[in-house]
């Protein structure tokens, strides 16, 4: 019976992630394409270039708890901005909303209920590397992920009014 049960689990795990693999392969070139727009547009204001879209190289997903994919994106800079990496996520953050609202976001949607569906995660540097993490906010697993992780970042960040403007766009 063991056995069974075992053998049963291990399909079940081999579906889901295939589906998880598919979601990606469709997500992440729309994604590539819209990061590509917002740095392309507000180069001067993030302190970045990119000159073609391989500039923002795509790097895998990971999966998080409860089949939240985040989708991993590197940019060659040249210099670092002078931004500290919470204020700079907030401002990357706020250019791609306005920049879903101006454009929409390359065949995804814009909203995932009431809030915007592209979520920046996470940001660092790592030499001439910026490193930017996103959630596209499809479904609930994924939308109380990035609430939990605006709240972690509220405990982390000086700027809590602007903290606190993104808990409030996630928790309606």
């Amino acid at each position: 019976m063991n056995f069974l049960k075992s053998s049963l689990e291990y399909i079940f795990k081999r579906i889901d992630n295939r589906a998880l693999e598919q979601t990606a392969n469709f997500v992440y070139p729309k994604l590539q394409c819209f990061l590509y727009d917002v740095v392309r547009i507000n180069s001067s204001e993030l302190q970045l270039s990119a000159l073609h879209l391989n500039s923002i190289e795509y790097k895998g997903f990971r999966t998080v708890k409860e089949d939240t994919l985040v989708y991993r994106y590197e940019i060659l800079i040249p210099d670092r901005p002078k931004f500290d990496i919470g204020t700079y996520k907030q401002i990357l953050q706020g250019y791609c909303n306005q920049n879903a609202l101006s454009y929409g976001a390359y065949g995804l949607n814009v909203y995932y209920k009431n809030i915007f569906a592209v979520f920046i995660e996470k940001i660092f540097f790592q030499g001439a590397t910026l490193t930017i993490d996103v959630v596209y906010i499809d479904n609930a697993k994924s939308f109380n992920y990035c609430k939990h992780t605006v709240a972690q970042d509220t405990k982390k960040l000086k700027n809590k009014k602007a903290v606190n403007k993104l808990l409030l766009l996630l928790s309606k």
